[in-house]
């Protein structure tokens, strides 16, 4: 019996998935109820843009070429569904909650085709000041990964394991560890001065140049124009019309020559100021350990003083309105106007209500612990550098390179024998890998993403995929 377009079509499309990804079992049924369609379904495996990618050219739908809308009748229709392993799910729901400081909520699971789902009360909703559903988030952390190419729930594990860790000592075993630790730190300390001292002098030398070329482009365009009589027009039938046409053209492109000189000299110096007002506490600072705990320590400071506030708000309540200013000076120690400040109506007239909101202090709960966790992530970053040394390498001659664990600069760089071509360079970047000439390698900030595409680029390399 001959197979119906859509089976053929169907049957065509599961031999190719074979061929293409043939470490990973689809699902392809095809249905004529209420129009042709394809559906493909399969269990970790690839990702779905790159089934797609291969799966759209078997769907055909026409349209109206002045509307655009779908005609009826001759489409087929495609779907394309991934389903995950529990163990997959749980491991991404686990560093979805860990990331917006949530509780891990129990899996449930299908029993008709046993997929991982939350149920409704365990699906908590507005996560991040967004209406996203925790679910909606687990399926986006899974949604990019080719658990083809690496072990995915083994590299999640380790990360996973490796946050909730016990506090990470700096030195174990005396002065050879904190001598390495010591050493690095202030090679660090040494490159962050050059490179502050690089951008000033850039930014300052960027700054002025197209100052001076701003000048001098409206200079030349204000001697242009002092050279035309004001208000003469153009005489169209006399010899000079031709050279009036293009004084006028030269002052124009002159002032706006100046004018973006003018902006771009703004620029500069803008970004030269930022270089002494910026307080952003980066990684790679020497220093960040302790910036960080005395902003941990700030902070700290700064939710027990609104929950005390709050407290002493709550307390003087009871008392008659008049005598609560007194009051709330007296058990808190400021002064009336700032306790009449504290007590002072709301927006909408009422009084003895908290002053600080709950929002405000779950906002800074959440800071506290994004800040704890960075203190953990440069405490293990620290332990690494005592225990592994300044950098440690792993080389693969057959591939022409060198991948190295950079700590002195923080960073895991890439390094081949020569140019790589422009595919190899375009994953590079696509996996956040930046050329550093003065490093003379591919390279971003040492993490375990970093460390999962490094692994990434070399079995794509190995398997000549790019």
């Amino acid at each position: 019996m001959a197979l119906s377009p859509v089976a053929q079509k169907a049957k065509e499309l599961r031999k190719e998935l074979k061929e293409v990804f043939s470490l990973v079992k689809f699902k392809v049924t095809s249905e004529n109820s209420g129009g042709a369609a394809i559906n493909v379904s399969w269990v970790d495996g690839v990702t779905r843009d790159q089934v797609e990618a291969i799966a759209n050219k078997y769907s055909s739908i026409s349209r109206c070429q002045f509307s655009g809308e779908i005609l009826s009748g001759g489409n087929t229709y495609l779907s394309c569904n991934r389903e995950y392993s529990i163990e997959n799910y749980t491991v991404a729901l686990a560093a979805a909650c860990k990331k917006w400081g949530l509780p891990v909520p129990e899996v449930s699971v299908n029993e008709y085709d046993n997929t991982p789902y939350l149920a409704t009360a365990s699906d908590t909703r507005n996560v991040g000041n967004s209406s996203r559903n925790l679910s909606e988030l687990v399926l986006k952390e899974l949604a990019g990964i080719d658990f083809t190419l690496v072990p995915a729930i083994e590299v999640k594990k380790v990360s996973l394991e490796v946050a909730i860790e016990p506090e990470v000592q700096i030195s174990e075993d005396g002065e050879a560890v904190s001598e390495v630790l010591s050493d690095v730190l202030e090679a660090r300390r040494d490159r962050m001065t050059e490179k502050r001292d690089r951008q000033t002098e850039a930014y300052t030398r960027l700054s002025a140049s197209h100052r001076d070329a701003s000048d001098a482009a409206c200079l030349g365009a204000s001697t242009l124009s002092s050279m035309i009589p004001f208000g003469q027009p153009i005489l169209v039938d006399h010899h000079s019309a031709g050279r009036h046409r293009r004084d006028i053209g030269r002052i124009n492109s002159g002032m706006r020559k100046s004018i973006e000189h003018a902006k771009t000299a703004d620029y500069y110096a803008g970004k030269l100021a930022n270089l002494d007002s910026n307080t952003a506490i980066s990684s790679d600072d020497p220093d960040a350990l302790e910036k960080l705990r005395a902003k941990l320590e700030g902070m700290e400071e700064c939710q027990e003083y609104m929950k005390r506030i709050n407290g002493f708000i709550r307390k003087v309540a009871k008392f008659p309105e008049g005598d609560r200013v007194a009051k709330m000076a007296e058990l808190s120690g400021l002064t009336t106007e700032a306790a009449a400040a504290y007590l002072a109506p709301d927006y909408s007239g009422r009084t003895g209500l908290a002053h600080y909101r709950p929002f405000q202090l779950s906002n800074n709960s959440a800071n506290m612990k994004r800040v704890k966790d960075r203190i953990t992530q440069i405490e293990r970053q620290h332990q690494a550098i005592a225990d592994s040394g300044e950098s440690s390498r792993v080389e693969y001659p057959e591939l022409g390179l060198k991948v190295v664990t950079n700590r002195a600069v923080n960073r895991l760089q890439l390094i081949f024998d020569g140019k790589p071509t422009e595919s190899i360079r375009t994953e590079l970047k696509s996996c956040g890998f930046r050329w550093s000439p003065s490093e003379g390698a591919w390279q971003r900030q040492i993490s375990n993403s970093a460390e999962w595409q490094a692994e990434r680029m070399v079995k794509l390399l190995r398997t000549k995929e790019i």
